[in-house]
């Protein structure tokens, strides 16, 4: 799995490119990549969710007024599937692993 992330002012994307010869290295990803390439699709999908945004994220009890949207467009191919998700103003956070 290949992960590149840009942000250009507010905006924040997201590239993510799968295939089906991954090596997982646990358990859990190995699942996954059994799950994600079970099933041979080929064509492009969007979708539309809301996110909470960073101002206010300290402060739990205002992230119902404090929802950004979020967009995601990818594309399935047989071996592989990559998408795009942007979105402006969105919390993300990263885990070290």
């Amino acid at each position: 799995m290949s992960i590149g992330r840009v942000k250009i002012g507010k905006v924040k994307f997201t590239f993510v490119f799968r295939h089906k010869f991954e090596k997982p290295e646990d358990a859990v990803g190995k699942f996954r990549a059994r799950r994600y390439f079970n099933e041979w699709k080929v064509g492009l999908w969007y979708r539309r969710t809301k996110m909470v945004g960073e101002k206010e994220f300290k402060t739990p009890s205002k992230w119902t007024n404090n929802l950004v949207p979020s967009y995601t467009i990818g594309c399935h191919l047989l071996l592989c599937k990559f998408w795009v998700e942007w979105n402006k103003g969105g919390m993300c956070i990263e885990i070290d692993k």
